[in-house]
This record gives C-alpha cells, sequence and structure tokens, in this order.
C-alpha cells in the first residue's frame, strides 16, 4: 500500500542568503609561514618584563619587597631598537642610569627567529648574543637567559612609528 501526502500550503519564496566572503581557515603553519616573510627592518619600542618565578614556597617580606622594586625599575627601562637592511642594529636602553646605553652590533634571521649580536655597548666591545622570534607580524620576543629560582626576563619588541618625512626632502 502507497500513502500519498500533500501539501495545501502555499509555496514559499525562495531566499538567498547573502554573499559574504568565505572565512578564511588558516592553519597555524600557514600562519607561522607567513610570520616568516613579514619584514623586520625598521625601528622597534621594546620594554623589560619580569616573568613569574620559579621560587617554591614562601617567600620573605625582604624579597617579595625586592621583586617589586625590580618589576617596578624594569617598567620604566625604554628600549628603541633598530634593525637597518644592511645588517646593522642599533639598540638605546634608557633609565639604566643617567646617561641611556647605546648597544651596536649585527642582526639576522632565519624564518620568524631573530639574532641580534651586540658588538659594542657605550663605545666598548662586547660579546652577547639575543635569540628572539616574532610573536605576530608586529611584535617580536626575546628571552633572556636567567639563574635558577631567579624569574625569567624577557624584551617584548612592538612595532615603532614611522618617523616623519621632512617636507621638501
Amino acid at each position: 500500500m502507497f500513502v500519498f501526502t500533500c501539501s495545501l500550503a502555499p509555496a514559499q519564496k525562495s531566499v538567498t542568503p547573502l554573499q559574504t566572503k568565505p572565512e578564511s581557515a588558516t592553519t597555524p603553519e600557514q600562519k607561522n609561514a607567513d610570520l616568516d616573510t613579514v619584514p623586520v627592518v625598521g625601528k622597534w619600542l621594546g620594554r623589560l618584563e619580569l616573568g613569574p618565578s620559579q621560587v617554591k614556597g614562601t617567600v620573605s617580606i625582604g624579597d617579595a619587597q625586592n621583586l617589586a622594586l625590580s618589576k617596578a625599575f624594569l617598567k620604566q627601562v625604554k628600549l628603541d631598537l633598530v634593525l637597518k637592511p644592511n645588517g646593522d642594529l642599533e639598540m638605546t636602553a634608557s633609565c639604566y642610569s643617567e646617561k641611556p646605553r647605546l648597544s651596536k652590533g649585527r642582526w639576522s634571521r632565519l624564518g620568524k627567529v631573530i639574532t641580534l649580536k651586540v658588538l659594542e655597548e657605550n663605545g666598548k666591545p662586547a660579546q652577547r648574543f639575543l635569540q628572539g622570534f616574532l610573536a605576530d607580524p608586529s611584535r617580536f620576543v626575546v628571552n633572556l637567559p636567567n639563574e635558577k629560582d631567579l624569574p625569567a626576563t624577557k624584551f617584548v619588541f612592538r612595532r615603532g612609528p614611522a618617523k616623519a618625512v621632512k617636507k621638501g626632502a
């Protein structure tokens, strides 16, 4: 036996959804690949951040005060880093003392990893290697080596403002 059903409801209009751009389905690998080609030449503004301490257990009042002072000091440190197209770098760190610390050296890049090689600080020879990575197109992070049980410290650099172009230049 066959059963036929029929609807007496009026015919409905056909509705076409609004045309929208398809959402880009980027994978983490594609995002990392995109960071590999982000230009890094130019001015970067940095600051120091103090990470969580690895010390277990309770901390004395004196240690807590020292940690608070360290965090307050680090918030005042300002870094200006210039990565030049020829591979040179210049970094000025203010608030270390009355006179800013000027570092010069070389930089290189492999994918999203940026290596800073400091060869001179305040006119004196130096040998420091710092390695960081692009976290996103406008920010890169350099984790600094730390001693056992001390909080991790890192430089966080953000893309600096473009220099104003003088009229007639």
